[in-house]
């Protein structure tokens, strides 16, 4: 259940930095837009070079992100799901589990349940 984002390779240290602040402002405004206004690139180019340098799309690296953000707290936290969902930048918790039964393939609540088995 791999869903770690993975890191741009050594060229261009733009989208490294970018990776970074995308991995540190998860909870906020990540459309690509916004990455490109941070990147002071226009859209298209962005979604050029983020995708030759680390394989992915900017989104596909966003939700990636979110997914094992939100993985992490589930397995480290209390937090109720939508506030977990909330942390991790998702819009809602029906959202979050959407995406985590795409990703990974189980429900949120089912992967919390599952760690507490153990």
């Amino acid at each position: 259940m791999d869903v770690q984002p993975r890191m741009a390779a050594a060229g261009d240290c733009r989208m490294r930095d970018l990776q970074r602040w995308i991995l540190d402002n998860l909870s906020g405004d990540l459309t690509l837009k916004t990455l490109a206004a941070r990147s002071a690139i226009g859209v298209r180019h962005l979604t050029r070079i983020f995708q030759k340098e680390s394989g992915t799309t900017a989104g596909d690296f966003v939700e990636m992100a979110r997914v094992d953000a939100a993985r992490r707290s589930l397995e480290e936290s209390g937090m109720k799901l939508w506030q977990v969902a909330a942390h991790c930048g998702f819009a809602n918790a029906d959202i979050m589990r959407r995406v985590f039964l795409r990703r990974l393939g189980i429900k949120p609540s089912l992967y919390r349940a599952n760690l507490q088995r153990r």
